[in-house]
């Protein structure tokens, strides 16, 4: 809880803060919205590894009483040549998911894909982590996972590949 104002019982707001998503019904990404005035439904740019993507706001900025320091400033809003790369990207994405899942089949492999990444920029990344199983070099990667022994769809499972 933050800190409450001398003779107060409210506490003290700290930090003001919004959240995004990268795809509808997705993992939401906290941000601080900096300037910006938000509503739900926005498409804004979110910073990432691999430059700014277009998220949509699903919380409006709200303050909070926590310290929130260290959140990523969002860097604006998306304009129109945004909005178009964004739409790429997700054909893009979508595409190499059918590929990856035609490939999956055709070896039957017994995986399951569970996140596919496009990335525009061209530019080698060295990684001291173990390849992910699946991952192939290009500009796209899917991620596989084995199938859930149980019988469930595994979803609380999947590894976050956002920022991070």
């Amino acid at each position: 809880m933050g800190h409450l104002a001398y003779g107060s019982r409210y506490p003290l707001l700290m930090g003001l803060i919004c959240a995004v998503t990268f795809q509808r019904q997705g993992r939401l990404y906290y941000a601080d919205p900096g300037s910006l005035q938000l509503s739900v439904g926005d498409q804004v740019l979110y910073p990432t590894e691999d430059g700014a993507e277009v998220a949509e706001v699903m919380w409006a900025p709200q303050w909070v009483s926590e310290d929130v320091g260290g959140l990523p400033v969002l860097a604006g809003l998306a304009g129109d040549e945004d909005l178009e790369r964004g739409e790429t990207s997700r054909k893009k994405r979508a595409a190499a998911r059918v590929a990856a899942r035609k490939l999956i089949r055709e070896h039957e492999l017994p995986m399951k894909v569970s996140g596919v990444d496009y990335v525009t920029r061209r530019t080698a990344r060295r990684s001291t982590s173990p390849p992910r199983t699946g991952s192939t070099s290009g500009p796209w990667s899917a991620t596989c996972r084995p199938p859930c022994t149980d019988g469930s769809s595994c979803a609380s499972s999947r590894p976050a590949t956002r920022p991070g």
